[in-house]
């Protein structure tokens, strides 16, 4: 193997593992809603996986995704309709983001961002 060949087998690997770590970092800023507790129905389930759909591709436009829990829900109050008018959301789109972003909310930190939360005070 030629030290070129090692060289982009070592970046293939390092992008591969950054990418699989950010994966990782989407899955707790935003939880798939498999995860959310107390989604029971079929039309809540899939208009939440959209709402997921959009915070995560919509509002990354602009910005990174933060997690969801970042923010209390009076800060989400105030947040989500200037942000809904930056992202072109219409009123459904919005309110299913809202309604993602609370089912989050209720449902808390994953656990390790709670661990996080209480020995440094931030995430």
């Amino acid at each position: 193997m030629t030290l070129q060949q090692h060289f982009c087998q070592c970046v293939w690997l390092i992008g591969a593992m950054a990418g699989l770590s950010g994966c990782l970092s989407l899955e707790r800023a935003a939880p798939p809603v498999e995860q959310l507790k107390g989604t029971e129905g079929v039309a809540e389930r899939l208009n939440l996986a959209m709402a997921r759909d959009i915070y995560i591709t919509r509002c990354a436009q602009c910005h990174e995704v933060k997690p969801v829990t970042e923010h209390s829900l009076p800060e989400w109050e105030a947040i989500l309709p200037k942000e809904a008018e930056k992202a072109h959301l219409n009123a459904a789109e919005a309110e299913s983001v809202r309604a993602y972003v609370l089912q989050v909310l209720r449902n808390g930190p994953a656990p390790e961002v709670k661990a996080l939360d209480k020995g440094k005070g931030q995430l």
